[in-house]
């Protein structure tokens, strides 16, 4: 089955789990520049500081469950390859006053 990819603004409520993919990388690997787990708060902060100037965007896999789901389980779908060859679609229009 081809997995299909969708960018798009975050919101809101998405913070929590781009921190806790965010934080889980902080712990497992040296791909983050984060020495310690970050505070949602913080992400918040920052989030509600730079977003309108410099727009948040996550990329969502419309195939599988969201990979740190229920707690960050290792293994998680955020490991695996990207195996379809065909181009993203295109990111909707940014949305104004948001």
């Amino acid at each position: 089955m081809p997995v299909m990819h969708r960018i798009r603004l975050i919101q809101r409520d998405d913070l929590p789990a781009i921190l806790a993919i965010s934080n889980h990388y902080v712990l497992h690997s040296t791909c983050n520049f984060a020495v310690e787990p970050e505070a949602l708060e913080a992400w918040r902060a920052d989030f509600e500081a730079t977003h309108e100037m410099y727009p948040w965007f996550v990329a969502v896999d419309q195939a599988y469950p969201p990979p740190f789901e229920g707690g960050g389980q290792e293994g998680g779908g955020g490991d695996r390859e990207l195996n379809d060859s065909s181009p993203p679609p295109a990111p909707p229009p940014p949305r104004r006053g948001e």
